[in-house]
């Protein structure tokens, strides 16, 4: 524990040792200027010599003296201190009220906390034991359990096909069967021929995935045509175009393509309906209800239904009409702003 009284007197020493040199300077100049002292009158001598010691001592950084003093006592008291190491040249340490602060890294061979422990980066360790809870409601714990599940029921599969196919195979010798010849009434069961020549099957049942030809395959419920991870309940590419069909979200379904590209809905390979791919909509004819729904640049010249709507592409402000409607035949109706 520092005493108060040995820190004021270090301080205070150390202020005198500071100040007794320039106020003696500041005497013997102020004498050795042959100033007499019986020729003027008191008050001017302390006058002048109250100048000259302020301007001597005001060139005295008194801060930076109790400052360097203070210092200088903590670091003798703390490296004197049993127990306690300090080479630091800054600021490593810093305890406030209620937290303690280490401004780089922390080097210790065990550590205890107490309550939790909160770190917002990573945390790599060589070995780990969890002695009680693990909280299961993070996505990290989800992943380990996916993981986890993933690799036994791979491990349990495989092992178990590997151990049915050895057993059979071992019956099989035991028993003496020839797979290669087996037959059924006199035929052979199995041959090449036979399952490359299947013309018609009445029915076919495919517990599992089904693949056929590197072209069509099921799995999962969904159908991939030229792929083997269907993105929807449909999936095909052609080339690099992805159509999709299937469910988009909750009561909705979806029908287009899986990246940015275009789709073309329309008959005879005609592009009646395009979408771009920003989402916008081109119908190169479009009919609401009875009534035809047209562009042109011109007065139609053609004959028309009641009701039709022509829009005039060619708009100025000399000629303001925006549309014409078709009130019979060939009679249209100009349409101004």
């Amino acid at each position: 524990m520092i005493n108060t009284d040995d820190l004021l007197n270090l301080i205070n020493k150390a202020v005198y040792e500071q100040v007794r040199m320039p106020v003696s300077d500041a005497v013997n100049k102020l004498l050795n200027n042959n100033v007499n002292l019986t020729n003027i009158i008191e008050s001017s001598v302390i006058n002048a010599f109250k100048n000259e010691l302020n301007k001597e001592i005001g060139n005295i950084n008194v801060t930076k003296l109790v400052e360097e003093k203070v210092d200088e006592v903590f670091k003798e008291h703390i490296s004197n201190t049993k127990g306690l190491s300090v080479t630091a040249e800054e600021t490593e340490l810093s305890v406030l009220d209620g937290v303690v602060v280490v401004e780089n890294e922390l080097v210790t061979t065990d550590a205890k906390v107490v309550n939790d422990l909160q770190v917002d980066n990573w945390i790599v360790v060589k070995n780990l034991q969890v002695t009680d809870r693990i909280d299961q409601s993070t996505d990290a714990w989800k992943t380990v359990k996916e993981k986890i599940v993933k690799d036994v029921i791979e491990t349990f599969t495989n092992t178990a096909i590997d151990k049915v196919s050895k057993r059979v195979l071992e019956d099989v010798k035991s028993t003496q069967l020839d797979l290669n010849n087996a037959t059924l009434s006199g035929k052979k069961l199995l041959t090449e021929d036979s399952l490359k020549d299947i013309e018609e099957l009445s029915k076919l049942k495919v517990n599992g995935e089904a693949q056929f030809n590197d072209t069509f395959y099921v799995a999962n419920k969904r159908v991939g045509i030229n792929t083997e991870v269907p993105a929807m309940g449909l999936s095909v590419w052609d080339e690099e175009v992805n159509v999709l069909a299937g469910k988009l979200k909750e009561k909705t379904g979806f029908v287009g393509t899986a990246n940015q590209q275009r789709l073309a809905v329309g008959v005879n390979r005609r592009e009646d309906i395009a979408i771009d791919e920003e989402g916008v909509v081109k119908v190169n004819k479009l009919q609401l209800g009875q009534n035809r729904v047209r562009f042109e640049d011109q007065l139609p010249g053609y004959k028309g239904t009641k009701g039709d709507i022509t829009f005039n592409t060619n708009i100025n402000k000399d000629d303001p009409v925006f549309a014409w409607v078709c009130l019979s035949g060939h009679n249209w109706l100009p349409l101004k702003g």
